[in-house]
């Protein structure tokens, strides 16, 4: 399983990370909407996990992106 995770703190980011790994195959993260939209279009992970309270964009515009990208895997 392949695994996206935005998340813009890095200790939350590295807790989830350990929680996960013996879960996904292949973890990604990214601290900003921005690198999360671009190795979303590289990866095509199987799931995002996606804090809603980013720095440069939010997390539900972000989610509108992704959907975009792919509307019918997403929901």
């Amino acid at each position: 399983m392949r695994l996206l995770l935005i998340e813009d703190h890095p200790i939350v980011r590295s807790g989830v990370r350990r929680m996960l790994r013996e879960h996904a195959t292949e973890i990604q993260e990214a601290g900003t909407a921005s690198e999360g939209l671009a190795l979303f279009e590289t990866m095509r992970p199987d799931i995002v996990l996606l804090d809603l309270n980013l720095p440069d964009m939010g997390g539900l515009d972000v989610l509108q992106r992704l959907r975009a990208a792919q509307p019918a895997q997403l929901v």
